[in-house]
Formats: structure tokens, C-alpha cells, sequence
């Protein structure tokens, strides 16, 4: 295909020789002096160029204009690319090429396999299948092996004397509504500490730290070794390396060695990394030439006996058990000691317990735990207040300014983040402290602390996307501490704040974007669903009841400050008020538009509701279901109101921010920005406004009070104060703490990142 395609097209192919595809400067200069405009190699071969003739390539500063990649797993370290980019996918039993998919970075980068070739059949099965049968059920969401083939693209294989319709490929994959995702070899699956890990996704993931060129994971004598590129200038930090691996690995998947290799990683005749080389220079190595990751071994063991004492594991009644376990610990490796005991466990209490291997996590969890709450065994929490989108900041100060951000932190959660930050604030008697939660579309759910350089105090994985922006759930003496957030794959979950945890989860009858609302008053959580529905749960996430109305909900509900009313929007225009105990309807009306605002109560002025809607409208209403007032905000509205001081602020997809006078909807300010604004306006000391926009940028602005006059015309005005852009594009909202005197800002972006900043 690659020879007949172009010369069928009067095109040229250029092969280059072996010699020159392993001198990266000789190879960079035949690409230019031939003015290549197809290029089509291995990831591997690619990661050979240097940084400067990599962002040539990218940018288009060569002739190539697309860039195919296969027969590896696809690089997750191109975030940018100024010519087209191909993900191509097959094996050598089905003629090679089975599928060709151009990358998309509107979907973060990532390479899917999907568009498959003309008269070809790509399909999931688990991996435990052997043969596909009429019976063989399909994988159409989850992780499973890629079975290849076609009526008219059968290979005979070996002795085979009959070819196959479909056979497996050896490749592990994920699907789910966004495509299929390549994860690994299964013959790169290895069993550790009891539990499956591919050794490719954990490359993968290391690949995320900074500076790694390359990177492939061995396992040599029971012991997870890296092999790094390093491309920075400055020299490899190994404890900042060996921080980021135990802060975003468990415990089992944690290498033990590291080797940085001086030069490129030796490839095979077909252009990939090999591994048998790798393993020779392995063995050829001084001592001094490998470092030492891992000294937890004695951990995992210290685990395993914390395991034993809570299920009060009588061993010694298995007498075989135990001599097996004799001879582990006088002739092998505590690994090994570790694999035996967790088989153990997994063999004999999977009937009564969820299984060891979560047992196990929750301990590692535990463990992790980075001084979340630690003074509460040294002194009560005298009290607990939430932050999130959409809030505000008050101080008594009047003289405090704020004129920069500095930057704190960021914590990585694998895909890219639409919801929005929730921050929790313990005040105890001596000190206080503020505590993050957010999820991402890769359904990394997680909790770090918002000061110290954000480190991670626990981590959950669900299977579907997180756009849903979580609430605190708490009782009047603190004992109950939960945090409940809706997923993609139709649950409402109920997770412990302090460790992680899946207090409970409920099923709803479609996906769940929209954010809970915590009712302090009666202790219970409100939060729609696409199924049209509007549940109403208890502190332990039990359901109290269910309302249904006309139209998904992917807002949140707006309370009332006696809590005795609450407001909702839907998909279908409709904007409800109910009674809190769900019985009654109290009021509707129909705006006919969509609807992805929130309602936003408003106390002072006689219970009404401020909500915008894609009609490119604001309305008021009054708390008998009347139009006071509507603005049109000359673009379709995704965002939520906030109220600044006694005035309406709330952005538009028109890129402009509009500041409203809340009693008449006099338009008072207008602010235009770069690009359209989806999130919600977060209100600081009733003079600073901080607003994110889809463009990728974080702004904070400050809104002066002016008088104007009844016929005056507001013009357009461009005033930010500062701000910080990022390289992705920006829908979660930013929410703002202040801890110890000092305020933090924490917004999530559609670069895989949640980052802290300091107002300062």
C-alpha cells in the first residue's frame, strides 16, 4: 500500500537506508533535501529527532504536510501539531493496515482507532476468548482484545489449511463513546502484587513527566525497571520523579530501578524499540549505573499483615499454606511473599469481601493520605465551609489588591477537565486547611490539598467521563463527611471525603452532567440527570425521592436561603420551582429554549430567580412564575449568573461579560474578551471578578462602580487586570479559598491539568 498508493498518485517514494534512519540528522536532512510531504514511520523513529527538528516536523517548517504513525502505540507527548496527523492500525496477519484515523486535538490529542478500511472488520472481545462464536458477546464499552479480519482480507496463517474470518490481534484496547484506544500487548501483561498491569499503559503514564523523551518498563527478576530518554537540558531529577510516580501510581504498580540511557533506544530492522537490546544493556550494567526507586517492598509486606489482623486471616490452620509460604520467605523475593499472600486472599474471601485487591487499595489509599484532617486526633474541627463555582469571597478588609497570580501547583488527571473545582475548608483550633476535589473525562476522580504544591491525598478511576462538579455532604457534628458527583456512565456517586471510598452509588436512566447542590438545612443533595429526572438523596446516599419533569437537566438547583423552595432548568425550556420535599410543583414556565444555566436566587428582592438560556437571554423571575425582566446578551448562554454586590454578572458565547442591574436589568457594564465564556463568574471581596473563557485563559478583572445615566450608551471595554493562559481550552470555572490569609484560585482545563494559583 505504501509503494502503490503514491506511485499510482504520480507521486515519488523515497526509501531510505537503515544506516540513515538510525542517524537522526542524516535522516532530518534527506526529509528536507527530498522535500518529503508524506511521512509515515514509527513512533519510535520519530522520538529519534531532536526537540528543534521535532517542532519543525510538527510546525510545518519542512515540506511534510501529514504525518503517519503505526506499528507502535501512539505518542501522548504531541500536544501540538500544525500539519495533519495519522494514527494507522493493523497487523501482519490481515495484510498490515486495518485502520487509518486523523488524531484530533479538539479532542485532546488523543489517537483513536476507528475508520477502518474498506471491507474490514474491527471488533472487541474479552480478553479470555479464544474463538468467536455465534454466541461470542461483543465488548461495546469497557477494555477487551481487538479481533481483526474481513470476508475478502482472510490470511492464512502457519499451518493453518482453513483462514479465518476474524482473528485476534494480541492488542488490549478500551472503548467507549469516544472510539477505541490501543492500551497494550497482552503478552506486556504481568501479574504484580496480586494485581494485572500492562506494562505499556504504566510507560505511558511516565511518559506524562517532563522531559522523558522515551521510556519503556521491564519487568526483569520480578522487578519493574524504567529505561528513560531524558531530552531536558537540565539534569534528571530523581526525586521529583519518584514523587510523581507515587503520587499518581498505587503502590503495585510502583518500579523498583531506573536506567537513563545515555543514548537513543536501539530499534528493530522494522523501526520499533528492542526490547532485547534494552534487556542486554540491562545486564551489562555496573551497579552504579542503576538507580534505586523503591524501597517499599518492606510496605507491601507491612500492608499484607495489616490485611491479615483486619479479617483475622487464620493461616496457621492451613498447614500447606504455610509451608509454601516458609519456603517463599527463606528463598525468594518479598514480591514474591506478596503475589502469594494477595492469591491467598483473593482464593478465600472472595465470597465475604469485596475482594483483597480493594482491601489492599484502601490501605494504600490510607496510606497516601497526605495530613488530610490530621490535627482532628490533636483537636476538634470547629468548622467546615465549601467553595464552588460561582461563589463569592468576602472580606472585611477593604484595602486588599490583588495584582498577580503565582503559581502553586498543577495535579494531572489524565484527560482533559470540564467541571469545576470544589474546595473544602477545615478550620480546627490551631490552623486551618483547604482540601480540593474535581474529576475529568478520563473519570479520575481526586482529592489533593490546595496549598504545598497540591499533593494528592487519594484517588478513584470510574468508567466513564466526569463533567459533573461535585458538593460536600456533611452532618451538624462532622461525623458524616461524603462528596457526591454524577458520571457518564448514568451513576450518582456518594464517596468518602477523607478516603475515597464508594460510600454508595445510584443508577439513573441516562448520563449525569449536572452538579448536586447541597440542602444544609435538611442534610440531603439535590441533582438531575438526562433522564429528565430530579433526585433528592440522604447523607448516606440513600434516595428520598424522585421528580419528573419535561426535559434533561444538566444545571444545578437554586435554593432559597430558608431552603424551602427550589429552582431547576431544563433542556427543554422549562424553569420549575418545587418544593423542597419534591411533592409539588409550585411554579413553571417555559422559555422554549434550551436551558444550561443554573438559577440563581436572589433573597433581597422577594424570592426571584435570575437564569440565562441559549435564546441569548437573561431573565428574571418573580416567585409566582412572572417575567420581570430578560436582557439579551447577543449570544447563547451556557453560563450561570453571580451576583456582584447588589448587581447581576454573567458571561455569554457573544465572548463579552455583562454586569446588570439586578432590579430592572439595565445593562451597567460589558467587558469583551477573546473567545466565548462558558463558565461561571467567581465574585472576590464584591470588587474582583476571576472568569475563565474557552480560549484557554483565566482572567481576573476588577469592576468599578460607575453611575449611568438613563440614555448613556455602554460601549464595548477590554479591561483585565491580569492573567494567565493556558495551552488548551478552558471550561471549568475558576473557585477561590482563602487559607491562612493568603487566597488561592484552583481551575481545571481541557490540557489534563487542575492548577492552583496564589492571588497575591
Amino acid at each position: 500500500m505504501e509503494i502503490l498508493i503514491p506511485l499510482s498518485s504520480n507521486g515519488a517514494v523515497v526509501l531510505i537506508d537503515r544506516s540513515d534512519l538510525l542517524q537522526p540528522d542524516t535522516f532530518f536532512n534527506i526529509l528536507v533535501k527530498t522535500k518529503i510531504n508524506l511521512l509515515m514511520m514509527t513512533p519510535s523513529l520519530l522520538k529519534r529527532f531532536n526537540s528543534f527538528q521535532l517542532h519543525d516536523i510538527l510546525n510545518g517548517k519542512t515540506y511534510i504536510q501529514d504525518l503517519i504513525l503505526g506499528g507502535e502505540q501512539f505518542p501522548n507527548s504531541i500536544t501540538v501539531c500544525r500539519i495533519r496527523l495519522w494514527n494507522i492500525y493493523g497487523t501482519t496477519e490481515n495484510s498490515v493496515w486495518a485502520s487509518l484515523t486523523r488524531v484530533d486535538f479538539q479532542n485532546n490529542g488523543r489517537a483513536s482507532i476507528e475508520n477502518v478500511l474498506d471491507e474490514t472488520t474491527l471488533k472487541i472481545f474479552s480478553p479470555d476468548v479464544d474463538k468467536i462464536t455465534s454466541l461470542t458477546e461483543e465488548i461495546t464499552n469497557g477494555d477487551g482484545q481487538i479481533w481483526l479480519g474481513g470476508k475478502s482480507r482472510q490470511c492464512i496463517v502457519g499451518d493453518e489449511v482453513t483462514p479465518q474470518d476474524l482473528r485476534p490481534t494480541g492488542d488490549l484496547a478500551s472503548i467507549n463513546e469516544l472510539g477505541i484506544f490501543y492500551i497494550g500487548r497482552t503478552n506486556n501483561v504481568i501479574k504484580k502484587s496480586g494485581y494485572r498491569l500492562c506494562l505499556e499503559e504504566l510507560s505511558n503514564h511516565l511518559h506524562q513527566f517532563s522531559g522523558i523523551s522515551n521510556c519503556v518498563v521491564l519487568d526483569i527478576s520480578s522487578k519493574l525497571v524504567i529505561f528513560i530518554d531524558f531530552i531536558n537540558e537540565k539534569p534528571l531529577n530523581v526525586d521529583l520523579l519518584s514523587n510523581y510516580i507515587s503520587s499518581t501510581l498505587p503502590f503495585y504498580v510502583h518500579p523498583s530501578e531506573l536506567v537513563v540511557l545515555d543514548e537513543n533506544f536501539p530499534i528493530t530492522i522494522n523501526g520499533k524499540i528492542d526490547k532485547r537490546e534494552i534487556q542486554k544493556i540491562y545486564d551489562n550494567l555496573q551497579d552504579s549505573q542503576i538507580i534505586q526507586l523503591d524501597p517499599s517492598d518492606l510496605n507491601k509486606l507491612r500492608n499484607t499483615i495489616i490485611l491479615k489482623h483486619i479479617y483475622d486471616i487464620q493461616m496457621q490452620d492451613t498447614e500447606v499454606f504455610s509451608k509454601r509460604l516458609l519456603t517463599l520467605i527463606l528463598h525468594k523475593s518479598i514480591n514474591d511473599l506478596v503475589d502469594e499472600i494477595h492469591d491467598y486472599l483473593a482464593n478465600s474471601y472472595a465470597a465475604t469481601t469485596a475482594s483483597s485487591k480493594s482491601v489492599i487499595a484502601e490501605k494504600e489509599k490510607a496510606n497516601r493520605l497526605v495530613k488530610f484532617g490530621h490535627a482532628k486526633e490533636k483537636s476538634n474541627v470547629l468548622d467546615i465551609s465549601t467553595f464552588s463555582k460561582g461563589g463569592r469571597l468576602i472580606t472585611d478588609d477593604s484595602n486588599v489588591k490583588i495584582n498577580y497570580f503565582n503559581f502553586v501547583g498543577k495535579v494531572y488527571l489524565k484527560k482533559c477537565i470540564d467541571c469545576s473545582p470544589l474546595i473544602v475548608q477545615y478550620k480546627y483550633e490551631a490552623f486551618e486547611e483547604a482540601i480540593c476535589f474535581i474529576g475529568s473525562h478520563f473519570g479520575n476522580f481526586l482529592c489533593f490539598k490546595v496549598e504545598d504544591g497540591c499533593p494528592v491525598i487519594w484517588e478513584i478511576t470510574l468508567g466513564d467521563r466526569i463533567e459533573s462538579s461535585a458538593c460536600f455532604m456533611f452532618d451538624k457534628k462532622y461525623l458524616i463527611q461524603n462528596v457526591c458527583f454524577g458520571c457518564y456512565d448514568k451513576y450518582i456517586y456518594f464517596v468518602s471525603a477523607r478516603s475515597g471510598e464508594i460510600v454508595d452509588k445510584y443508577l439513573t436512566g441516562d448520563i449525569v452532567k449536572a452538579s448536586p447542590v447541597f440542602n444544609k438545612k435538611e442534610e440531603v443533595t439535590y441533582v438531575g440527570s438526562y433522564d429528565e429526572n430530579l433526585y433528592c438523596f440522604n447523607l448516606n446516599g440513600n434516595l428520598n425521592w424522585k421528580k419528573k419533569l419535561v426535559g434533561g437537566i444538566i444545571g444545578s438547583v437554586g435554593l432559597n436561603e430558608d431552603c424551602s423552595k427550589l429552582w431547576i432548568g431544563t433542556l427543554k425550556g422549562k424553569v420549575y420551582c418545587l418544593s423542597t420535599d419534591g411533592q409539588k410543583i409550585l411554579v413553571t414556565v417555559d422559555l422554549k429554549m434550551p436551558i444550561f444555566s443554573s438559577p440563581v436566587i436572589v433573597e433581597e428582592i422577594s424570592n426571584s430567580v435570575v437564569v440565562g438560556c441559549v435564546d441569548n437571554f437573561v431573565y428574571k423571575i418573580s416567585e409566582l412564575g412572572d417575567i420581570l425582566w430578560k436582557f439579551d446578551t447577543e449570544g447563547p448562554i451556557f453560563s450561570s449568573a453571580n451576583i456582584l454586590k447588589k448587581d447581576i454578572i454573567i458571561g455569554s458565547h457573544s465572548k463579552k461579560l455583562f454586569l446588570l442591574n439586578l432590579k430592572n436589568g439595565k445593562l451597567l457594564k460589558k467587558i469583551k474578551f477573546d473567545s466565548e465564556i462558558y463558565s461561571i463568574p467567581y465574585v472576590i471581596f464584591d470588587e474582583y471578578v476571576i472568569i475563565s473563557t474557552i480560549g484557554g485563559s483565566l482572567k481576573l478583572i476588577r469592576i468599578e462602580e460607575k453611575e449611568v445615566e438613563e440614555k448613556e450608551k455602554i460601549e464595548d471595554s477590554e479591561e483585565k487586570l491580569i492573567e494567565v493562559e493556558f495551552s488548551k481550552e478552558c471550561f471549568s470555572s475558576g473557585v477561590v479559598v482563602s487559607v491562612g490569609g493568603k487566597v488561592y484560585c484552583v481551575v481545571g482545563c481541557r490540557d489534563n491539568f487542575s492548577y492552583c494559583y496564589e492571588l497575591q
